[in-house]
């Protein structure tokens, strides 16, 4: 079960210092290479670990919970999905609703077909 948002637990631990942030990035993108590499049911936290050379708590330092990180990683798929959607903006609003839709989905379909970890 996920926690709410409010929950302190819930967030995401982001590091201050340029050593921890340069950590903190190295998990991210470990996180989205396993999951691209095996999917849902082969991601866990002692598996991220042991492929970045970490222990345990060095990640959970940043990410008390898989889901977290999870959601990070999704939170990162949807900002990156709305900046290419801007990129479309101006030939948005002259589109016609049905028009609009079309190009939106075609867009972001694309987008999940390229980022498979979204």
């Amino acid at each position: 079960m996920m926690n709410a948002p409010n929950d302190l637990q819930a967030a995401v631990r982001r590091p201050q210092q340029a050593r921890s942030r340069q950590r903190f990035e190295s998990i991210v993108e470990g996180a989205a290479a396993l999951l691209e590499e095996q999917g849902l049911s082969g991601f866990s936290i002692p598996t991220l670990a042991d492929r970045l050379g970490y222990i345990r708590a060095s990640i959970y330092q940043y990410f008390p919970t898989p889901s977290i990180l999870l959601n990070e990683l999704m939170r990162r798929e949807l900002v990156a999905l709305q900046a290419q959607l801007g990129d479309y903006a101006a030939e948005l609003r002259a589109r016609p609703w049905r028009d609009t839709l079309r190009l939106v989905v075609e867009v972001a379909s694309e987008f999940h077909n390229t980022h498979p970890v979204g």
